[in-house]
């Protein structure tokens, strides 16, 4: 049995009323790798090191978040529904 070193990133999006039937794209270091629908919870695997995530949906964005993972390190639980959305500059 192989141990896995992999660095992972978990986002969770809770369930909630607002774009309930659309899917959020997540952003890890400015590249989209993955959506997140309502209630889901994905993993997303990530080199060791420092990087920033944000989640987005149309114009709106959530604040960038910058955070450091390790090698065989899971980091995570950005709740995009109680993130701040922006849309130029300002808050919604």
């Amino acid at each position: 049995m192989k141990l896995s070193n992999e660095s992972k990133l978990s986002v969770f999006r809770e369930k909630g009323r607002f774009a309930i039937y659309r899917k959020f794209s997540v952003f890890v270091d400015g590249t989209k790798i993955g959506k997140l629908g309502s209630g889901d919870k994905k993993s997303f695997t990530l080199n060791p090191g420092e990087h920033s995530v944000f989640i987005k949906i149309d114009w709106m964005k959530s604040n960038r978040v910058t955070f450091q993972v390790n090698e065989s390190e899971e980091v995570g639980r950005i709740q995009p529904i109680s993130a701040p959305l922006v849309t130029n500059g300002s808050r919604v």
